[in-house]
């Protein structure tokens, strides 16, 4: 495996910017494998730990906020569903050190809702701050949830695991080179994610082998080159290179969420200088048009004061 600090940075339209694009599509293909496989798991946990606490009423007193890790003051229903929970918790020791505080019980008991779905699977993210979000928006999310629930038996590969966290986090999220990598770290970094998308726990969901073939496809280079999602990404690093490092590693990030639109993505930051001229124009009308406002108000207040005054001096001569 190659050394990230001996990378050279280079001119982002040479082989290691195609290079660095082609990370960032595998990522994409990856998330997009595992999102339903992950989904319909996280449903069918959430429904299992529900027919265990069948007949316990709703939390109404908001225990996990309130008392957060003070479990004795945690009501039945509460208590019951952290039981269960713990059952799927690899590290069954782990579930006493969730920052309960910043999830809320009450979405737990509303059947199958994304809201309640959510903060089941969160539970067994580590570190998580929004349990209302998906998990399947983070590829470091998904890790951590295998890891810890023993749901997924891909959780006991612990080495592999870790080097999709190291795919994501060295070769791409804290990448020092500025959206550059050479041929040797992109092999590395498609072998680990085909092994990910490649595990027997995944060999009957078609979503996954779709997207194993599509990244294994991606180590020819004539491939790379006729990817069209590849060749999205490029212009959007070409613009991006020469900005601020810390701003331009937050946008190239949303690149790999499931959420993220590329077309959409690519039209809004061609030139975001033309953004700001036209924030700047905008503005500069909008405050005319409160000027004239104020100034309107303020002659028809006067005008209102005069026939006022006119009216009384009539009323005054009869």
């Amino acid at each position: 495996m190659a050394d990230v600090s001996e990378r050279q940075k280079g001119d982002p339209e040479d082989e290691n910017c195609l290079n660095f694009a082609t990370l960032v599509t595998a990522l994409r293909f990856t998330m997009k494998g595992l999102e339903d496989i992950v989904k319909l798991s996280m449903k069918d946990l959430h429904r299992k730990i529900s027919k265990k606490c069948e007949g316990w009423d709703p939390c109404t007193k908001d225990c996990l906020k309130v008392h957060n890790k003070n479990f004795y003051k945690w009501c039945n229903t509460c208590t019951k569903w952290k039981e269960e929970l713990a059952q799927f918790m690899r590290v069954p020791g782990k579930i006493n050190r969730i920052q309960w505080e910043d999830f809320e019980s009450k979405y737990w008991t509303k059947n199958e809702t994304p809201c309640a779905v959510n903060q089941v699977a969160n539970v067994f993210v580590h570190k998580c701050r929004d349990p209302l979000k998906p998990v399947t928006e983070d590829i470091l999310d998904i890790v951590s949830l295998f890891e810890n629930c023993n749901y997924f038996p891909i959780g006991r590969k612990r080495k592999l695991l870790a080097d999709v966290r190291q795919v994501r986090n060295v070769y791409f999220a804290h990448n020092p080179t500025k959206f550059m990598i050479n041929e040797e770290e992109l092999m590395y970094c498609l072998d680990v994610l085909s092994k990910l998308l490649g595990d027997n726990s995944f060999k009957s969901d078609k979503k996954c082998q779709e997207m194993q073939k599509y990244i294994c496809n991606l180590k020819k280079t004539e491939n790379r080159t006729n990817c069209v999602e590849v060749s999205k990404i490029v212009p959007i690093l070409r613009t991006l290179v020469h900005r601020n490092s810390n701003e331009a590693m937050l946008e190239v990030n949303s690149l790999i969420s499931n959420e993220q639109d590329i077309p959409v993505y690519l039209k809004r930051h061609l030139n975001p200088r033309l953004d700001w001229m036209l924030l700047i124009v905008f503005s500069f009308f909008l405050i005319q048009h409160l000027t004239k406002g104020i100034e309107n108000d303020n002659l028809q207040e006067r005008g209102n004061i005069k026939s006022f005054t006119s009216s009384k001096k009539i009323q005054l001569i009869f």
